[in-house]
């Protein structure tokens, strides 16, 4: 993870990376690499933050595993354009996202991947 901010402009930028395992059906999903970078800048008004923010999403899964077998349709890359709003009222925290895919390349004949929509409520206890 890497945060930087200047005034009220920022980036923050994340990898990682997800190694998995076989379970007990002898499975194994695909280890997976995500990244994104993130540009934001923050407004403020009364007790409300407000962080709009506009980026890149890259995911990368390998295909999967059933014993010691590639199983078809699975895995590949795609990147995402973002754009979205993150809402902050004291403890409370309101993230709202929308990604577009702009780059895939999945394996074999998986169907392509349309838009995305993610939104999460945070509470901090400290």
């Amino acid at each position: 993870v890497y945060m930087a901010k200047k005034n009220r402009v920022g980036l923050n930028a994340n990898i990682s990376y997800l190694f998995t395992s076989v379970n007990n059906e002898s499975y194994e999903f695909g280890n997976r690499l995500n990244a994104n970078l993130l540009f934001y800048y923050q407004a403020n008004l009364k007790q409300f933050s407000f962080f709009p923010n506009a980026g890149a999403f890259y995911e990368l899964a390998a295909k999967n595993k059933s014993g010691n077998t590639e199983v078809s349709n699975t895995g590949g890359k795609i990147m995402y354009a973002s754009a979205g709003l993150d809402i902050y009222y004291r403890k409370f925290a309101l993230n709202m996202i929308a990604q577009l895919p702009f780059f895939q390349e999945l394996n074999e004949n998986q169907p392509n991947m349309d838009y995305r929509l993610n939104a999460g409520i945070s509470f901090a206890f400290n």
